[in-house]
């Protein structure tokens, strides 16, 4: 996907009439939790897909939600850590409206242990 990056998400691209991004974690490394919280109409039917180079995730976080009172639906899931770096598309449907994200699995985040931690110290 071509376009600038705003923290995993395509510029412009995290609200559209009757949906909205309201929090997200989609910069990770592989073997980390990614996350999106969206907010639609309450109780509308929601689902998310991310697809990979390997084809769409199965991950047990990414089933489809039916959102709160409030209108709100959040997903969580564990990126595998044998997924390939890049940029990959997600897709949200809610509400009768459609979003697309990007999640950005990078590599270069992942959590180094601080050395006197590492020496048990």
């Amino acid at each position: 996907m071509q376009g600038s990056h705003l923290g995993g998400v395509s510029a412009g691209a995290d609200s559209v009439q009757g949906l909205t991004v309201v929090s997200r974690s989609l910069d990770v490394p592989p073997g980390q939790d990614a996350s999106v919280e969206i907010r639609t109409a309450p109780h509308a039917a929601a689902t998310i897909t991310v697809d990979y180079r390997s084809g769409p995730s199965h991950a047990s976080g990414l089933g489809p939600r039916t959102s709160d009172a409030q209108g709100y639906v959040t997903w969580t899931w564990e990126v595998g850590t044998r997924t390939t770096p890049g940029y990959w598309p997600v897709v949200i449907v809610a509400g009768g409206h459609i979003i697309h994200l990007e999640l950005h699995v990078d590599v270069r985040r992942r959590k180094s242990v601080p050395p006197a931690e590492a020496e048990g110290g």
